[in-house]
């Protein structure tokens, strides 16, 4: 049986963001917008490092699934 988990990115306010794995069993990335959302299911268990590559380093996240 195969397991995931969804993960929903929601965007705020007037500033453009993006999602990007700089490290992780899979990369992803979003692309750079100001508003609405990114979902992304994550079947790889494992540990996934994630910037806004416009704000890095200081907006990142560290995604655990397990």
């Amino acid at each position: 049986m195969e397991r995931y988990d969804r993960v929903v990115w929601e965007w705020k306010g007037d500033n453009p963001h993006n999602v990007t794995v700089t490290r992780g069993p899979v990369a992803f990335h979003s692309k750079t917008k100001s508003s609405g959302s990114y979902r992304k299911r994550v079947t790889r268990r494992g540990t996934y490092k994630i910037v806004c590559t416009i704000h890095r380093p200081t907006m990142r996240m560290t995604l655990r699934v397990q």
